[in-house]
């Protein structure tokens, strides 16, 4: 990670983004394997509107075996970049979530997990000193395999992208 960060530091151009990221990733070596936690890393540093919480840092850990660390990083750009810019504009969530496929963007969970009490417990985080429950979420995949499955919950807070989870697929109120 060190190493991707002074690359990153030095193929940026003044708006902090990369001419290639796959670029960067193949003078690390293994492009093809980007651990969760790896992309996440990569994306804050990249993206400094992305605050991510020990929740989510505990969780990406947790998933060494997920496979798509590259969609995983590709959608935290878009998250920190071309989404909060859009909102930051005065544009609705409805317009900003355009910038993720239809299957990968949710704004909110269903009515059956927030009256889920474990459910949302597992989506309620700590931001300076409060609980926050987050419904809001990216999702890579959608099978039993935790290594093709991941979510990402997060909420904007004062103008930044708050992440509170990035890794396996939550409680829900129907089978995964």
């Amino acid at each position: 990670i060190a190493e991707l960060e002074v690359q990153l530091e030095s193929e940026s151009q003044g708006d902090g983004a990369l001419r290639s990221i796959d670029e960067v990733l193949r003078q690390c070596g293994e492009p093809d394997v980007l651990r969760a936690r790896d992309a996440l890393a990569i994306g804050v540093a990249m993206r400094p509107s992305l605050r991510v919480l020990r929740s989510a840092w505990d969780s990406a850990d947790a998933m060494k075996d997920f496979r798509h660390g590259r969609k995983l990083l590709d959608l935290l750009l878009r998250l920190g970049g071309e989404y909060i810019d859009l909102l930051r504009g005065g544009k609705p969530d409805a317009q900003a979530r355009l910038v993720f496929a239809q299957d990968v963007y949710k704004a909110n969970e269903s009515e059956g997990v927030k009256n889920c009490e474990d459910c949302v417990r597992q989506r309620t985080f700590e931001v300076d000193g409060r609980q926050v429950y987050m419904d809001r979420h990216l999702g890579i995949g959608n099978s039993p395999d935790r290594r093709d499955t991941l979510r990402v919950y997060f909420e904007v807070i004062d103008g930044e992208v708050v992440i509170g989870h990035c890794g396996e697929h939550l409680a829900s109120t129907k089978k995964v």
